[in-house]
């Protein structure tokens, strides 16, 4: 899956050209650009960017006030300053920018920053990953640990607030949110419905459901699980992006047991 990257500045042709030069990039997407700090908060909190690209002086808040709100808001962001400002790089280190890069600047610049930047953003997400593959509940006052990678799906129930956490052995319920259970999960999981979580690992096929209706299967179609059409392309992204690494990974593991075959 694509690093999303958003940006904020204000001068518009320099928007675009940023824009031109991330969109260029394989494995980077531009979710949303726009010319202020309070427009950049608010796709922070509908879009979740990654990176953000993030001029110094902009209308209302400037970048340095922004980046204290985003560090409160969202720690994981990685910000990139791009400024016309010189005398500013010990500010942006002081709020934990990844990079600080001078107007006018060239489009290898950008790409190096950027791939970089990007680099550091992919080793902390398979980090966090990896420190989220067990996961603690509370379940009918014990506390259950659960190998996340035995979950197919998590649901919320009807007219209640609760969950229900369906794994390969048992079931579990617990009082929380979809939100707030996503966020403890690694990026195999996703929100495909209002009412249900996925994991992708898990997804055997996707088919049409009627008109603009979609359901995932799993476990050869003993479970179906419905999908949103708000959410289907996404999920078919992302199903996609992930097989394809692993079927990298498994080349990569073949060629290197055929090598020290061949060495013997």
């Amino acid at each position: 899956m694509p690093i999303r990257v958003a940006i904020a500045e204000d001068e518009q042709i320099v928007c675009d050209h940023l824009a031109a030069i991330v969109s260029a990039q394989e494995g980077f997407e531009v979710i949303a650009t726009c010319g202020n700090g309070d427009e950049l908060l608010g796709i922070v909190q509908t879009s979740a960017p990654q990176i953000v690209l993030l001029d110094i002086e902009m209308p209302g808040k400037d970048g340095f006030e922004v980046a204290q709100e985003l560090s409160k808001q969202n720690p994981d962001i990685a910000l990139i300053f791009v400024t016309g400002h010189t005398n500013f790089s010990v500010e942006a280190f002081e709020v934990k920018a990844f990079d600080y890069v001078l107007k006018p600047f060239t489009e290898d610049r950008v790409i190096s920053s950027l791939k970089r930047v990007g680099k550091i953003v992919t080793a902390l997400k398979t980090k966090a990953d990896d420190d989220k593959s067990r996961l603690t509940i509370k379940n009918g006052g014990k506390t259950v640990v659960i190998d996340v990678n035995t979950i197919t799906f998590i649901e919320k129930l009807k007219d209640v607030k609760r969950l229900v956490f369906n794994t390969d052995m048992e079931r579990h319920e617990l009082r929380q949110t979809l939100e707030e259970v996503l966020s403890l999960l690694p990026s195999q999981f996703f929100r495909c419905h209002k009412s249900f979580i996925i994991n992708l690992d898990r997804v055997e096929a996707v088919r049409p459901n009627g008109v603009n209706s979609y359901m995932a299967y799993i476990d050869q179609g003993k479970i179906e699980i419905p999908v949103g059409k708000n959410h289907y392309a996404e999920m078919l992204e992302r199903i996609g992006a992930k097989r394809d690494r692993n079927a990298a990974k498994a080349e990569i593991n073949k060629r290197s047991l055929k090598s020290s075959a061949e060495a013997l």
